[in-house]
């Protein structure tokens, strides 16, 4: 088969067309979205955002007045019985008194709030609230016998005796051997000036209670009145024995003993009295007074032996007591028969 060549101006031609075809094809099929490479690059950063600053705090208008705060009052302490009752016993007789206020201010019901407040009162000084506790105390339980008692001492420390006499009714109603009660009744007649009566009845609380200290120092003091002071010194020998302690004792000894004219010793019991209680200003004043005078004589008695001879005095009461009270009793017999 034989095969026709084109001439080469025909060829030309043909490829002239073919390549404006194929660039016409080529514009028809773009789009209109740029190209990457048109397209600026753009680097997307992740930063940490700022603190903002805090807001500026706002201040009151100044008004010309300060602000004052109020501060927050404390929890009221609730005071015990028994912490009270500790105050007390230290002797710390003021404290005492503002403890058991506070107490008997919640505890209004109970007579030994009202008790201990008299007590610790008594000893502070205030006689007016002692007096004013204890009546309390007795409106609430009037079987007590020991508010009766001390009520009686603060009509007694008031220079009341009439009406110290009235209470002690009470309690000797309630308790007729209590040599605390007989005691009180010394005292209460001694200021009444009956100085007999108020002796006997220091004589029937020692009875009760042959180891009454106090008992025997007021029995003394009016064996000293009497001009007894042997006796006095004996029975002071007794009580300073029981109470060694005691420095009101040895300076009551040592005046008894002077006035006995036993100087040396009477000497000894003053600076006793002063060893015990430092700033005593009445036993310092009886021992400087005898420390100058010339009337020492280096004699000196033997307490132990004075105070057995009180001990044995009390023997004698003790049957004199019984013997009153069988003679009593067999008028009592007697007259029972006459009336038969």
């Amino acid at each position: 088969m034989n095969t026709r060549s084109l001439p080469l101006t025909e060829l030309v031609t043909l490829t002239y067309i073919g390549a404006l075809i194929l660039a016409l094809s080529l514009m028809g099929c773009q789009t209109d979205t740029p190209l990457e490479t048109d397209t600026p690059s753009v680097v997307e950063t992740t930063q940490a955002p700022r603190p903002m600053p805090a807001p500026a705090p706002e201040t009151a208008p100044d008004l010309g007045f300060e602000i004052v705060s109020t501060p927050i009052p404390a929890e009221p302490q609730i005071v015990t019985y028994e912490e009270a009752e500790a105050a007390y016993r230290t002797g710390d007789f003021v404290f005492a008194q503002e403890l058991f206020t506070d107490y008997v201010d919640r505890r209004p019901d109970n007579p030994f709030g009202h008790y201990m407040l008299g007590l610790s009162s008594h000893k502070a000084g205030d006689l007016e609230t002692a007096e004013t506790s204890l009546r309390a105390a007795i409106d609430l339980d009037s079987t007590h016998v020991r508010s009766w008692q001390n009520l009686t001492r603060v009509l007694l420390d008031t220079q009341r005796p009439d009406e110290a006499l009235i209470t002690l009714e009470k309690s000797r109603a309630l308790d007729p051997e209590n040599a605390v009660s007989y005691r009180l009744l010394g005292r209460a007649l001694h200021q009444t000036g009956n100085t007999i009566e108020a002796a006997d009845a220091y004589r029937e609380a020692i009875l009760i209670d042959d180891h009454d200290a106090w008992a025997m120092n007021n029995l003394a003091l009016i064996l000293l009145e009497e001009k007894r002071p042997i006796q006095a010194a004996e029975t002071l020998a007794r009580a300073s024995a029981l109470r060694p302690s005691q420095s009101l004792f040895f300076n009551n000894l040592g005046m008894a003993l002077e006035q006995a004219g036993q100087f040396a010793s009477a000497r000894d019991a003053y600076a006793e009295a002063v060893s015990l209680q430092p700033g005593y200003e009445r036993a310092e004043s009886n021992l400087g007074r005898l420390e100058s005078s010339e009337l020492i004589d280096m004699e000196r008695i033997d307490l132990g032996e004075f105070a057995a001879r009180f001990e044995q005095e009390i023997e004698t009461w003790r049957d004199e007591h019984v013997a009153r009270e069988l003679g009593e009793e067999d008028e009592s017999i007697a007259d029972v028969a006459n009336i038969q």
